[in-house]
């Protein structure tokens, strides 16, 4: 009961080859996995870093703010801000062609409303 079977194989170099070329793929598709963990592994840790440090300079840039003694702001910047409002509502307001053209519009619906 203790006797061992053998079987022939056709061509056994060919398919040791085969089976090392797998194996090799293997081996370097693992190596890749590795390597891509690593990567991923470090990259987590270089953002929790970076965070790290945003969150310490706004800190910072808050505490320098505050530090910072106050001012009123002086003339000639309130006199730029007046000229750019005005400018701005000089911008907004209508001009002549519109107004033509919504007097038309507005006749126009006249003549529509008489038919």
């Amino acid at each position: 009961m203790n006797e061992h079977l053998h079987i022939g194989i056709e061509n056994p170099s060919t398919h040791r080859k085969q089976f090392l070329a797998i194996s090799i793929d293997t081996i370097n598709i693992l190596t890749r996995l590795e390597k891509i963990s690593n990567i991923r592994s470090k990259k987590a840790f270089h953002i929790s870093k970076l965070n790290a440090i945003a969150k310490k300079l706004s800190r910072s840039m808050a505490e320098f703010k505050e530090s910072l003694p106050s001012a009123a702001e002086p003339s000639f910047l309130t006199k730029e801000k007046q000229k750019t409002k005005e400018a701005t509502l000089k911008k907004s307001e209508v001009s002549p062609v519109s107004k033509n053209l919504e007097d038309e519009l507005r006749k126009l619906k006249e003549k529509i409303d008489a038919l």
